[in-house]
């Protein structure tokens, strides 16, 4: 047996990432990944955890079915595997000779020569250095892996006739990283897998379409980490109403928060069920806050973060945490339990308005504040119902009085500004809270008689991103202050300190 065989076969089983494993124990992390000098290695350590942990999690979504063509197959598992960085999909029917990439629109569920398209798209519009195309012989050259990302999607042509034309495209693997000896370990689904994808699979393997004979064809690598990083915090426009199941269920009056700049909307559903823009009770047509803090980009994160899920996604109450991961790279919180991508203490959640009221001491920082009564909304059963507990994470007014007014001072300071000149403040100033998004109190006046201008109808506030898919922010396992690894009890558990 070769030595090459028997690394892989241990990195994935001391990894925790057999056929059947849930878990990723950190501390053979150490001794299995050894990246070149080019790479620095905690870095590196961190990229495959989560590299890992997204082809496990697109795994499952296979349930062990047999490899279909159109149905269960190598595009759908980088689908899948694109999906839990961040990058929502779109079901598309064009065939790809009509298929037009647009930047604005999800990536297609399915087919190579469809998904290339708009990978390369997206990194147009990104401003480039999220992809490459090369020669496919340079992918047997050593060394080449350690300039690729763990994360990277890898789109390999035919030479000659494939099912989707001659020199297409025709199938893709997920770079996970390396083992011990160097050698790179994918994540793949091949025609001849009866029981779903594999993610132990050698670069040997991945070629072995060629049978030895490299051909004179380009290869496209994606790196899926950083575009899925970057296409939604850039984003500052405001935050439209998109959740078909919300208006389905009866709400019918929205503020919508960006979570990327504040900037915060008023919608109303009009009677062809479609949402459009409502003045606030003032007249404007847009207010400003400032929310949650940047996450951490911080070395060690990743592995500390990845110790915790070990040891409690065992427990019923964070079961739904098992996946997710501390992308310290990017400073992302990626995965399970919001299936959202999150880039600041504040969560893009959707919340249910029952009330407002008057909070002494609220933050335990003396003083009193006017919040929202708020209850995170989730999907169940096919319905959306309200989490029972009231949320932590809520909308309310910049604290007075408090004991300590410095940081908060500034908070009005700003946004007086902000709403002065009618523009959101900056990316670089706007995340200063612990979670929630803070209006002036004069601005939180406004806000609260817009939303309370018909108590008859259904409110929701939503924390999103413009044109993220939000019936998505629903899954989210009935999410609360306790079960956030950012927050509660839980962020003290792995060296999280920043609340």
């Amino acid at each position: 047996m070769e030595k090459s065989d028997i690394s892989r076969r241990d990195f994935l089983k001391l990894s925790g990432l057999s056929l059947g494993a849930l878990v990723l124990p950190v501390d053979t992390i150490d001794n299995l990944v050894k990246p070149s000098p080019e790479k620095n290695p905690e870095r590196l350590k961190a990229e495959t955890i989560v590299a890992l942990k997204a082809a496990q999690s697109a795994r499952e979504f296979f349930e062990g079915r047999e490899y279909t063509y159109g149905k269960a197959d190598c595009a759908i598992f980088a689908g899948q595997f694109a999906t839990y960085f961040g990058i929502p999909l779109i079901r598309n029917n064009d065939s790809a000779s009509i298929y037009k990439p647009d930047a604005a629109d999800y990536l297609p569920h399915a087919t190579t020569v469809k998904q290339v398209p708009w990978f390369n798209t997206m990194n147009n519009s990104l401003g480039g250095g999220c992809t490459m195309e090369l020669e496919t012989k340079k992918l047997a050259q050593e060394g080449f892996w350690a300039t690729v990302s763990p994360g990277s999607l890898v789109y390999l042509k035919t030479q000659g006739e494939s099912q989707h034309g001659y020199d297409q495209y025709s199938h893709v693997a997920a770079f996970l990283g390396h083992d011990e000896y160097q050698k790179p370990i994918f994540g793949e689904y091949s025609p001849a897998m009866k029981k779903g994808p594999e993610i132990d699979r050698s670069l040997e393997q991945v070629l072995k379409m060629y049978h030895g004979n490299l051909p004179s064809l380009t290869t496209t690598i994606v790196d899926v980490p950083k575009i899925a990083a970057e296409m939604w915090k850039r984003k500052l426009e405001a935050v439209v109403p998109n959740s078909k199941a919300l208006i389905e269920a009866g709400y019918t009056s929205f503020l919508t928060i960006n979570i990327n700049n504040g900037l915060a909307t008023n919608w109303e559903v009009n009677k062809e069920g479609q949402p459009e823009p409502r003045e606030f009770a003032d007249g404007s047509k847009e207010l400003y806050c400032v929310v949650g803090r940047n996450l951490l980009s911080k070395i060690g994160l990743t592995e500390k973060y990845n110790t915790l899920i070990e040891k409690i996604s065992s427990f019923d109450k964070y079961a739904n945490l098992k996946h997710s991961s501390y992308d310290s790279t990017n400073a992302i919180l990626r995965g399970t339990p919001l299936d959202v991508p999150r880039y600041c203490l504040t969560p893009p959640l959707m919340f249910e308005v029952s009330d407002f009221s008057l909070v002494g001491n609220f933050g335990h920082l003396g003083g009193s504040t006017d919040i929202a009564i708020m209850q995170v909304l989730e999907e169940k059963d096919g319905k959306v119902v309200k989490v029972d507990e009231i949320s932590n994470y809520t909308i309310h007014a910049t604290p007075q009085g408090t004991d300590s007014q410095q940081d908060l001072l500034l908070r009005d300071e700003l946004l007086n500004e902000a709403n002065k000149v009618g523009k959101p403040l900056p990316p670089n100033k706007v995340h200063l809270t612990s979670g929630c998004a803070n209006f002036t109190p004069e601005v939180f006046k406004i806000i609260k008689r817009s939303l309370l201008h018909d108590k008859n109808k259904k409110t929701a506030v939503i924390f999103s991103y413009p044109d993220f898919p939000q019936d998505t922010q629903l899954n989210n396992g009935a999410f609360t202050y306790a079960r956030d690894p950012l927050g509660g009890s839980l962020n003290r558990l792995w060296d999280y300190t920043e609340l």
